[in-house]
């Protein structure tokens, strides 16, 4: 997520270049979806007991995070250009460290401890 900041802010700086852009942009996306695909376990084993309740929440989150950043997006590129969009980028970014710093998985009892 802070690698996927720094991209963010990296476009802004890029200052038109189309090389400098595109490599921002490589890294955005691939630290985007790195991210996405190391979330996924961790999540899962949350609450393992509830693995499909929380896979499906996982997909609905980001399904309503991608229809509500479509909608937000273009108003904040119009209304304010490129760096407002990054700004936010980095704000989610930011709020999502917060959140999952906070996520404690708590390892469940194997049937040979519970025999115990």
């Amino acid at each position: 997520l802070l690698l996927n900041s720094l991209a963010s802010v990296a476009l802004i700086f890029s200052g038109g270049a189309v090389w400098s852009a595109l490599a921002a942009l490589f890294v955005f996306y691939l630290s985007f979806e790195f991210t996405i695909v190391s979330v996924l376990p961790l999540m899962s084993e949350a609450l393992p007991e509830l693995r499909a309740t929380v896979m499906a929440s996982m997909s609905a989150s980001f399904s309503i995070g991608r229809a509500l950043a479509a909608m937000l997006a273009p108003f904040l590129y119009t209304q304010w250009s490129f760096p407002a969009n990054a700004i936010v980028a980095v704000a989610f970014n930011l709020a999502a460290i917060v959140l999952l710093s906070r996520l404690k998985i708590v390892p469940l009892a194997t049937e040979s401890e519970s025999d115990s």
